[in-house]
């Protein structure tokens, strides 16, 4: 359903080192919370040599995608990267990169920061 057969990569050696889903979405999204998507993300990734990274949409903070839902909050990335740990996650991803230093984006980025 995907395009690709994502299951495979997951699951066998030789297709893929590693995985990274886009998951820029937040745990208040409509259609697909992200502890919803992080848990089927790890459900999949079943081959100890596939390393399963989330990617995160730190582009999101503070503005008013997702009906506004990123603005009621500056710890959504920080919550993000926790639960993925709780998983087994293998580490994280942000997108974009010239948010890092953008100042709409500096509360999220030191929430983010103590919790490394």
């Amino acid at each position: 359903k995907l395009g690709a057969d994502v299951t495979l990569w997951c699951s066998q050696k030789g297709y893929a080192d590693y995985i990274c889903p886009q998951m820029y979405y937040n745990f208040e999204h409509p259609v697909l919370p992200y502890d919803k998507a992080a848990k089927q993300w790890r459900s999949l990734v079943t081959c100890k040599d596939v390393k399963l990274y989330f990617g995160l949409g730190l582009y999101k903070a503070s503005s008013d995608y997702d009906s506004g839902t990123w603005k009621h909050s500056d710890s959504i990335l920080a919550q993000e990267i926790n639960a993925g740990r709780e998983l087994g996650c293998d580490g994280f991803m942000f997108y974009s990169c010239e948010f890092m230093e953008k100042q709409e984006t500096k509360k999220e980025i030191e929430n983010v920061m103590a919790v490394l």
